[in-house]
């Protein structure tokens, strides 16, 4: 998983199958970002770090993963909070 400089967040793969999934996040924005999936929040990863999070996925479906820092009068770019989806089978 990766978070692009322009704050969209990049699966790869696409989909998982779902139960417990160690997710590597990748941020090569140029600020510190926390991801956030399923109710799962990181610290803030600085640029060019790589951190992992364990997430468990009970059930298929489409999940968006977000950056919780990324809100209402935030230092994030643009109005919309960035976000992105994984697919879980």
């Amino acid at each position: 998983m990766t978070i692009r400089p322009n704050l969209v967040i990049i699966f790869t793969p696409k989909a998982v199958k779902h139960g417990t999934v160690l997710i590597k996040i990748r941020n090569t924005a140029y600020a510190a970002h926390r991801f956030s999936i399923n109710g799962v929040t990181t610290g803030y990863i600085e640029p060019k770090r790589v951190v992992s999070a364990k997430v468990t996925f009970k059930r298929p479906a489409i999940y968006t993963a977000t950056l919780a820092d990324c809100g209402y009068l935030s230092r994030c770019a643009g109005s919309d909070t960035p976000s992105g989806n994984v697919k879980v089978t």
